[in-house]
């Protein structure tokens, strides 16, 4: 169910089960059940130095929960997106993995909202040495109107001399670790 206002109640006004269930059970229903999404990946993305120029979509595959209608395929069975079917506040949570990342290279990942950058959402990580695996997430909430979509964006401060392939954007090393997206309705 999704949130709606509710109406202000007067003295002397009849109401039916019909009111009382739009009023107030559907409001607690959303309350307690609220709108919820989380999908991950189960293979690796790849990224080139010239793709990495600028904030990218992480491509998630795998959908493990979907209670609003928030998630739909893109072309090659790839998801990108959250899309709000519930306007309000949404406590938005991503992150990944990364492998190959040389040293003394940073990643960055970032929440868009309708393709515009979300200010003060980057998180950014550090890598030691090309044999580490840093992991990395960012976290906030966000108004979402019905139809924002969400996004979460990865970028890498490598120069494009490194090669065809200096990054991977992983979802399941041998730590678990997975790349996901989640998006849960706060309130109104």
């Amino acid at each position: 169910m999704a949130w709606s206002t509710p109406k202000t109640w007067s003295n002397g006004t009849a109401e039916t089960n019909v009111t009382f269930n739009t009023e107030i059970r559907d409001n607690l229903n959303a309350i307690v059940s609220p709108p919820y999404a989380y999908v991950k990946n189960l293979s690796s993305q790849h990224f080139s130095g010239s793709s990495l120029a600028t904030y990218s979509p992480v491509y998630l595959t795998s959908v493990v929960e979907d209670t609003n209608g928030m998630i739909s395929s893109r072309p090659s069975g790839n998801y990108t997106r959250l899309t709000a079917q519930t306007a309000g506040v949404y406590l938005l949570i991503g992150g990944l993995s990364i492998q190959n990342l040389t040293s003394d290279k940073q990643a960055s990942i970032r929440f868009s909202v309708n393709s515009s950058l979300i200010p003060h959402t980057g998180k950014s990580v550090t890598c030691g040495s090309s044999t580490q695996t840093p992991s990395i997430s960012a976290s906030c909430e966000y108004q979402l109107a019905v139809g924002d979509y969400v996004e979460l964006r990865v970028q890498c401060n490598m120069p494009q001399s490194y090669g065809s392939t200096i990054a991977d954007f992983y979802t399941e090393a041998s730590d678990g670790a997975y790349a996901f997206m989640q998006a849960r309705w706060l309130g109104p």
